[in-house]
């Protein structure tokens, strides 16, 4: 009888692990984690660390003049429990600020080295000497716009992909600036990128520059991979 309600006990206690841990997965918190930051963690412990101590010195002292050694004792104890959850609170709420900009500091680094990786290799803008060069891949990617109020698809392929937009074989049946909508497919099986742009101006070979009007920031980041990951195939050798 003892031995099963010990198997019991322990299944129970079993059990209360396993919903604690996937409590604990459910309730963790997205976006930057402070404690995984080394230098946001020391520094952490140590505002908690002399939060506490100050908060105790400080309510002790406080309190020895108007009660007994224990009353202070006590109320000192309280105190530095207080100052210790306000230090801590405080300083996470700081380094999660400092860690954010540091993560959009690295992002932003990320898409200047995309840029001048790809200054070696994008061929140069023909459109005029004041047009901003973009980062761009030459690479032929299917693309399907559709075109008008009918939605018209239209099916193309591309010259070369930038971060802000195409350069596609053409799309005739589309004036310049006029909006419409388009999926690029990256690779076989994988979901198109999609969004809106327009003509921004033509060629003689009959090419249209297209400029990005609309896109999903996960889009973007999708594009921002296969064009740092098309680039170090070219300058290795290897195909796109």
């Amino acid at each position: 009888m003892q031995m099963a309600a010990t198997k019991e006990a322990k299944a129970q206690a079993s059990d209360a692990d396993s919903k604690g841990e996937v409590g604990d997965a459910d309730a963790a918190p997205a976006g930057p984690s402070v404690a995984a930051h080394p230098r946001a963690a020391l520094h952490v412990a140590r505002a908690k660390g002399w939060g506490g101590l100050l908060g105790f010195l400080l309510g002790g002292y406080l309190s020895l003049p108007t009660s007994t050694l224990a009353a202070a004792g006590l109320r000192a104890l309280v105190a530095g429990m207080v100052c210790y959850l306000v230090a801590w609170a405080g300083a996470v709420f700081v380094w999660r600020q400092l860690v954010m900009l540091q993560v959009a500091g690295a992002r932003s680094r990320k898409r200047e080295h995309l840029e001048s990786l790809a200054g070696a290799t994008s061929a140069p803008d023909t459109g005029g000497a004041g047009r901003r060069q973009n980062v761009r891949v030459r690479v032929e990617r299917p693309v399907v716009a559709y075109i008008g109020a009918n939605r018209t698809p239209a099916h193309t392929f591309t010259i070369d992909i930038s971060a802000g937009g195409l350069l596609v074989a053409g799309l005739a049946d589309l004036q310049k600036g006029e909006p419409f909508d388009f999926e690029l497919t990256l690779a076989p099986g994988d979901p198109p990128v999609t969004g809106t742009g327009s003509v921004v101006r033509t060629d003689p070979q009959g090419r249209c520059a297209i400029v990005f009007k609309r896109i999903t920031r996960a889009d973007e980041r999708r594009l921002d991979q296969f064009i740092f990951e098309s680039l170090r195939s070219e300058r290795q050798g290897g195909p796109p």
